[in-house]
């Protein structure tokens, strides 16, 4: 490490991928079994896929296949507080904290595990809490306007792609349209 904790930011996937190990030692289930119990059934996910490290677990860093509406369904568990369908999927404290900008990486600002954004809306900047992919996969959800925006793409590792090619629709195009 090269900072002690808490003092400086740096986004790194290895970070959510060293939690994926602690969550599944202490939990004592492996993490295929603990997401698809916990997440995927509860939502009604369709196919999923997670990509492998060499140990055969899944990389927690990134790299998940998807459907575009399980995507969006991720934005979806945010709006709800964490609730799908009735189910608590994720803690009120997590959607408050993973929501939030805790963190400035850049121009930008993370919670845990997503970022923070302020796209513009009519006279005013609102809200958006995204995933973004490495391929440019982006699901926003907007609280003020209880909207969620998926995007799927598949231009890996362009970093200057994330979000940049899509990002006139928002403002330009999807949010004039919500009422």
């Amino acid at each position: 490490m090269a900072y002690d904790p808490g003092v400086k930011a740096i986004y790194c996937s290895a970070n959510p991928n060293l939690l994926g190990a602690v969550i599944a030692k202490k939990a004592g289930a492996p993490l295929f079994e603990l997401f698809d119990r916990l997440v995927a059934r509860p939502m009604q996910f369709g196919r999923y896929a997670f990509w492998l490290q060499p140990t055969g677990e899944p990389y927690m860093g990134g790299g998940m296949q998807i459907l575009p509406r399980d995507f969006l369904k991720l934005g979806q568990l945010l709006l709800n507080d964490g609730m799908w369908r009735g189910t608590r999927v994720l803690t009120h404290d997590y959607v408050a904290r993973a929501s939030s900008p805790l963190f400035p990486l850049g121009k930008r600002k993370y919670g845990f595990l997503w970022w923070i954004g302020d796209p513009p809306y009519k006279d005013r900047n609102v809200r958006a809490v995204m995933a973004l992919g490495n391929g440019n996969q982006i699901t926003m959800a907007v609280p003020e306007l209880d909207v969620v925006i998926t995007f799927m793409g598949g231009n890996y590792a362009d970093l200057t792609y994330i979000f940049s090619k899509t990002n006139p629709f928002v403002p330009e195009s999807i949010l004039p349209a919500v009422e």
